[in-house]
């Protein structure tokens, strides 16, 4: 299940001129550890690398090893006097991201359950499912989808790439 971030420690920290705000994860840590780079969000892979870096700015969010398995973390991520509320999820070695409000009520989705076997996270208040790699609204009372962001992790760290 999610985290609710008002029952944990949180911290705070300024990365390439993002305020970043995120809790701590309840839990322990998990032995895994990437080292390679992965992409998972709206990224087309037919995007040159060189073209994607001038158009996106990379915030760093925390260490994949801070992530729990099976487990949505928020962030609340500060980019020119606009925050983005994020959800993070890993299921394995994958990482995924996006919106952290439902789109059909103002709540956060990383307080729900996450379901690794259909690759979906729950509204905790109204029990609409979102995919987590398209971020589409799969049952009702949400009709819209949720944004996805690219997210990736290189040699052990979780960033995140927001449109610039």
């Amino acid at each position: 299940m999610g985290m609710n971030n008002s029952m944990s420690n949180s911290k705070d920290s300024l990365t390439n001129g993002n305020l970043i705000k995120g809790g701590l994860i309840k839990g322990g840590l998990t032995n895994g550890g990437l080292t390679n780079d992965k992409l998972r969000g709206n990224c087309n892979p037919r995007d040159n690398p060189s073209d994607q870096a001038s158009k996106t700015n990379r915030v760093h969010l925390c260490q994949y090893q801070e992530l729990g398995e099976c487990e949505a973390r928020r962030f609340d991520v500060v980019q020119d006097g606009f925050t983005y509320k994020v959800a993070v999820i890993r299921l394995g070695d994958d990482v995924y991201a996006l919106g952290d409000t439902c789109s059909h009520a103002n709540f956060s989705l990383s307080e729900g359950a996450v379901d690794a076997e259909d690759g979906t996270i729950e509204c905790w208040k109204h029990g609409s499912l979102f995919s987590l790699t398209t971020g589409e609204a799969l049952t009702l009372p949400a009709t819209r989808p949720v944004p996805v962001y690219r997210v990736g992790v290189t040699d052990g760290e979780v960033w995140l790439e927001l449109d610039g």
